[in-house]
């Protein structure tokens, strides 16, 4: 960069001499504005002075980078706010909601929907999670219950499998499966090598034909329909 070295103006300096200084001032001055960088600017106060681009999306004040989209509403803001606190949050379209916090601790509040292609480790709370494939390598805990497909639904298969969901053959595995055919009828099946009823009492059904109660005993199987024993036979 061009050095100037400064001239004291004598009171008796002529004009000329006068204009040839502050042309020359000017001239340093011009290209200081225009050559701003780490070179000529080592240090800029955020709080004492606005620091934004060009169109005005991108802000930073004080200890905060703030982004604004092209409503000029607030949509990210980063960095330390004014209680000293760290801030990470994306805001909503009105520029007033937060969609997404993330706090120094690296908890996340989401307000809305996550689209992922995979969740790993960790606790989702309070949230809905529709679609795609969770993995759970523990137990999982359910408050009340458990629907699979909904009244909607096609004719169609729904399935609980239990160990290796991958096996061909049913010997390897427990399954539990709901057919609903073409007229809204649902057949339930239960597969497995071995299947033991085992219940502190009397097991109870109920259908559009009356109640039905089957009974588990340690000798021949039978089913109890209105008062009436039936020999059950296992195929």
């Amino acid at each position: 960069m061009p050095s100037y070295e400064s001239t004291y103006i004598a009171k008796d300096t002529d004009i000329d001499n006068v204009i040839e200084i502050f042309g020359s001032l000017l001239h340093q001055l011009n290209y200081i504005m225009n050559n701003m960088d780490s070179q000529n600017v080592k240090r800029i106060n955020t709080n004492s002075t606005s620091i934004k681009s060009a169109d005005g999306a991108t802000e930073i004040d004080g200890s905060q980078l703030i982004m604004y989209d092209a409503n000029g509403k607030k949509r990210v803001v980063l960095g330390k706010n004014k209680s000293g606190a760290f801030e990470f949050s994306l805001y909503k379209p009105n520029g007033a909601t937060k969609a997404l916090e993330l706090s120094s601790a690296g908890d996340a509040f989401f307000r809305g929907k996550i689209e992922a292609s995979d969740i790993s480790g960790g606790t989702i709370n309070g949230a809905e999670i529709t679609g795609g494939t969770i993995n759970v390598d523990t137990d999982v805990s359910v408050g009340d219950n458990i629907y699979i497909g909904s009244e909607d639904d096609a004719s169609g298969t729904k399935s609980i499998a239990f160990f290796d969901s991958g096996s061909t053959s049913a010997l390897k595995k427990g399954l539990i499966t709901a057919t609903k055919d073409n007229t809204g009828l649902v057949t339930m099946t239960v597969t497995a090598g071995k299947i033991k009823l085992n219940t502190l009492s009397d097991i109870d059904a109920k259908i559009l034909l009356g109640n039905y109660k089957v009974v588990t005993t340690n000798m021949q199987g039978y089913v109890i329909i209105n008062d009436t024993e039936y020999t059950v036979h296992w195929r």
